[in-house]
C-alpha cells in the first residue's frame, strides 16, 4: 500500500508552505486523496511526481 501524507507532513518533503500546497490541491496540480468527507491526504506517488517535475525545470 502506498504511504500517504497529511497536509503537514507532505509541504515539509516538498519543502512548501502549507497554503501553497493547499492552492496546488485546488488548482488541481497534486492530486490528493480523500479519506473521509473533509480529511485529505497526498500520496506518496504525487510527492515524487512533483519532485521530479521540479528537478527537470
Amino acid at each position: 500500500m502506498e504511504a500517504l501524507y497529511t497536509v503537514k507532513e507532505a509541504p515539509k518533503l516538498l519543502t512548501l508552505k502549507e497554503s501553497t500546497l493547499y492552492w496546488w490541491i485546488f488548482d488541481k496540480k497534486i492530486r490528493p486523496v480523500r479519506v473521509g468527507s473533509r480529511a485529505v491526504r497526498v500520496p506518496e506517488s504525487e510527492i515524487l511526481r512533483i519532485r521530479k517535475e521540479g528537478a527537470e525545470a
